[in-house]
């Protein structure tokens, strides 16, 4: 059964795409295991779900750098989740003494502003490369380490290599993920329910993007003067607060 914090497992999401679809073969087993992180992928393009933008720090996001390194990997791997390059938003770091935001450039800017590529020292600039993929620059040495960079940005969520592996996504949200799995395994054995269940998937993922929607509605309201100064600390009648300008 999956727990109520973090939800379903590879393995339980598995099992109740199993017992719904009626196959335990062996064969469609290994199929659902071999799809589920690319089905995850792409129910996450399905909408800009707010539990898809992270925060590098709060959760984890980073890039330790290495002494001679320039090029890294957004993925699983490296930064703890999947992302697209053109999905970061931010590039920072903490580490004590080292503090600062690196500027995003495109290569053709970092061609003219290093044209040999052979500038070290800690690391200010990056440019993304391919898809997932981000240069920094200048080329850190052993001198310029330790230093960890950490990414804000909107992910494609974790691969999911482990039976054990929680799926990435909200509770409340993966009853609509498994019955997108369920459409997709179904359309791909060519079984005559693929289409009802693909209705009943597209009504539910109405209701889930509109909850989400809400939430983010609820997050960018529109705040009147004396609620923004009442929100940052201000304890005092608006008026009072333009007319002490003139005091």
């Amino acid at each position: 059964m999956p727990d109520s914090v973090n939800g379903y497992t590879k393995a339980e999401v598995i099992a109740t795409v199993q017992d719904f679809v009626g196959n335990q073969s062996s064969t469609f087993q290994g199929t659902l295991s071999e799809k589920l992180t690319l089905w995850q992928h792409m129910f996450y393009k399905l909408h800009d779900w707010s539990f898809a933008h992270r925060d590098g720090v709060g959760d984890d996001l980073s890039i330790t750098l290495i002494a001679d390194t320039k090029i890294y990997s957004l993925n699983t791997d490296e930064i703890g989740n999947e992302m697209r390059n053109r999905d970061v938003e931010k590039i920072y770091s903490q580490t004590s003494g080292k503090e600062r935001v690196l500027h995003k450039v495109d290569l053709v800017k970092l061609r003219k502003m290093d044209p040999g590529d052979t500038v070290t020292g800690q690391p200010t600039h990056w440019a993304p490369v391919r898809h997932n993929q981000l240069k920094v620059w200048p080329t850190p040495t052993s001198d310029d380490l330790p230093d960890t960079l950490f990414v804000d940005g909107k992910v494609l969520g974790r691969d999911l290599d482990e039976d054990s592996d929680h799926i990435d996504i909200p509770y409340d949200v993966q009853e609509t993920f498994i019955q997108f799995v369920i459409w997709q395994i179904l359309r791909r054995e060519r079984d005559t329910r693929a289409a009802e269940e693909g209705q009943v998937f597209a009504d539910m993922l109405r209701i889930s993007k509109s909850d989400d929607m809400r939430y983010l509605e609820e997050n960018a309201q529109i705040q009147s003067a004396e609620e923004y100064y009442a929100n940052v600390g201000v304890d005092m009648p608006f008026n009072n607060v333009i007319w002490s300008r003139f005091d």
